[in-house]
């Protein structure tokens, strides 16, 4: 039998906190999940509830309590080296140009300078950031600086992708476009994909699969799977079927989840 590509089983995870409190804070309680190679799937639960904290783990920048986690059907401390992981913030280095930036991740793999910026010179120009390539951060609006910080992670050209809300401060229409973006690059390279985001509409349009947390300490509350081709239009019987039930699981009603999810 097939091995899922990321299998995650039984992870706890939990923090110290200040000397006067009893206990330590849970942040994963026995939180098991799996993404097939080639799948996307989005993790969606209240604010502070651990998705964070599950991608932190296993990109390898924070060990686990217990529990364990396989890569293709092998037992790893983490996913280290094997994971493309694009966070919250779009963590541009503030003296490298826009074509530096992107090229990092590259560079630091051990490719030349000359072949990294090469290659990102190709993916900025298909991502619409052609004639900005010298640019620096600050000289950039927050779209094309998380355009740039997708450009960077999708180079890497790993297995696994982590994205922590990449697009959740941006616009609708930048939104909309990063989102086709992603799309394209994803089904160049099929990797698996584990995207954390608090839309619930962005999560049903990318994912083949949405996996609601419950509040902290995170568990798995609900899964549902997507089986509407890509392109896909979230006002379809279907879609507003499944959000209904997302919503459900979450907590909140249609207008609450509008209020959450404003930019």
């Amino acid at each position: 039998m097939a091995h899922p590509y990321l299998e995650i089983r039984d992870l706890r995870k939990s923090f110290s906190r200040a000397p006067s409190a009893t206990r330590p804070l849970r942040v994963l309680d026995g939180l098991s999940l799996r993404v097939e190679r080639g799948e996307v799937v989005a993790l969606v639960g209240p604010s502070g509830c651990g998705k964070t904290t599950l991608l932190n783990v296993l990109a390898g920048l924070i060990p686990p309590d217990s529990g364990s986690i396989a890569l293709d059907g092998r037992r790893v401390a983490s996913c280290r080296g094997h994971v493309a992981y694009m966070q919250q913030k779009d963590l541009l280095l503030p003296w490298r140009t826009a074509l530096a930036n992107a090229a990092l991740g590259l560079e630091v793999q051990g490719l030349s300078r000359r072949e990294a910026r090469a290659r990102a010179r190709t993916l900025l120009k298909r991502f619409g950031l052609e004639g900005f390539e010298g640019h620096y951060p600050h000289q950039l609006s927050g779209g094309m600086r998380q355009r740039v910080a997708l450009v960077r992670t999708l180079l890497l050209e790993k297995p696994l992708w982590l994205l922590d809300e990449p697009f959740g401060a941006l616009d609708a229409l930048t939104r909309a476009q990063l989102h086709d973006h992603l799309l394209q690059a994803w089904a160049a390279q099929r990797p698996a994909v584990l995207l954390v985001t608090h839309d619930v509409e962005e999560a049903l349009k990318l994912a083949d699969r949405v996996v609601v947390l419950t509040p902290r300490p995170a568990r798995v509350r609900l899964e549902l799977e997507v089986k509407r081709p890509h392109p896909r239009d979230v006002t379809s019987p279907e879609l507003v079927a499944l959000k209904r039930e997302v919503l459900e699981a979450l907590g909140l009603s249609v207008r609450e989840e509008e209020e959450v999810t404003a930019p």
